[in-house]
């Protein structure tokens, strides 16, 4: 079940700690828009076995992405899935803190798609020590931004 965020009130948020501890917070990235249903989610690779693994479930990600993107000594890969009518690429990356929780907030533009289609957004993040939310913001038919929190992953 996914969790609808509304900002109601305006805060100056802290930087990440992920960025002070390593910078850039986002080292990588690359977007697929696919016309195959998938499952909508958030998944996090803290390993090689673990990034093979989201590897074969994506075919996508297979084909565009090494087995070596990612060093995992310092870095983890991250793969949104999202589905709808208007998804589309680049997506802008925003990171900031609060309350002891990285939050990593992903804006897509708004290209429509040729109908219903699944965006496939894969990341290379620093590794981190606090945990991570990733927030799916995205206009709803009014205008407004809408943030939607696909996961909150812990630290490793």
């Amino acid at each position: 079940m996914l969790l609808l965020l509304v900002s109601m009130v305006a805060c100056v948020p802290s930087p990440p700690r992920a960025l002070v501890e390593s910078r850039p917070f986002v080292r990588r990235h690359t977007t697929a828009v696919v016309a195959a249903k998938l499952p909508v989610g958030c998944a996090m690779a803290d390993s090689a076995s673990e990034w093979r693994e989201l590897r074969a479930r994506l075919p996508m990600l297979r084909e565009a992405l090494p087995e070596d993107w990612c060093d995992f000594a310092v870095e983890r890969a991250l793969v949104v899935v999202i589905a709808g009518e208007m998804v589309g690429a680049p997506i802008d990356h925003g990171v900031h803190s609060e309350e002891g929780v990285d939050v990593l907030v992903l804006t897509p533009t708004r290209v429509p798609s040729q109908g219903p289609s699944t965006l496939v957004h894969a990341l290379a993040v620093a590794a981190h020590a606090a945990p991570l939310a990733v927030v799916w913001r995205q206009p709803d038919a009014q205008g407004h931004l809408v943030e939607t929190t696909l996961a909150v992953l812990l630290a490793r």
